[in-house]
């Protein structure tokens, strides 16, 4: 447990709750990823199992390296970038859905994977500009509303409270969030090909080639 995990802990306890977390879950988990992409391996992550850092988005959660998961929060972790999993159970093909969370944070430190991105961005199409203005209408309902997640590819079609009240303005809310989220849809297998364009594939297939290579000394 990290110190900032130690604070966590006490400023819940102190506070009379019974902290459900954090727990530091071994690095070894990333092992298999930094493997398949050594570019990865230098952004040196960390995964803890937290229900209170949830909030109402979900069953995982990136945070960057000092950065809380809302205004004047506590610190999570100074130096590292850290997944958050409300538990294991709730995140069925956990591999993928933690590399998936690791994509975040590379367009703050990877100069060339963020160009690619950017790229990606550029390569949209007005159908699916559509698509995530209607997903991000969805996303500021009220927390727990029930939504149309047919929008959703990850949702398979089942009708889901996911609506969390989403109150970031929709160009923060595209450029931190849904771009990620249709570069990792294909990386990390999380979508199918049917949602993307010709180039598009071509770009992700740049970037997975870009993660495989090892990192010059």
């Amino acid at each position: 447990m990290t110190e900032e995990e130690r604070r966590l802990v006490m400023s819940r306890i102190l506070t009379g709750r019974k902290p459900e977390g954090p727990y530091s879950m071994p690095s070894s988990i990333f092992e298999p990823i930094y493997e398949e992409y050594p570019r990865l391996r230098s952004n040196d992550f960390r995964l803890v199992v937290d229900p209170e850092l949830m909030g109402g988005q979900g069953d995982i959660e990136f945070i960057r390296a000092g950065d809380s998961t809302y205004p004047e929060g506590p610190v999570i972790n100074e130096d590292n970038p850290t997944i958050a999993l409300r538990s294991l159970e709730s995140n069925p093909n956990l591999q993928k859905r933690i590399l998936g969370d690791m994509l975040h944070d590379l367009p703050e430190t990877d100069e060339k994977f963020n160009s690619m991105r950017e790229e990606f961005k550029t390569s949209m199409t007005p159908r699916q500009k559509d698509l995530d203005r209607r997903v991000y209408k969805e996303a500021t309902m009220p927390e727990g509303s029930v939504v149309n997640s047919d929008l959703e590819p990850s949702y398979g079609g089942k009708k889901l409270k996911h609506a969390y009240g989403e109150d970031r303005s929709y160009k923060d809310w595209h450029d931190r969030s849904r771009l990620d989220a249709w570069v990792r849809g294909r990386i990390a297998g999380q979508w199918g090909d049917e949602y993307y364009t010709d180039k598009q594939k071509e770009i992700t297939d740049n970037m997975v080639r870009y993660l495989k290579e090892e990192e010059e000394d």
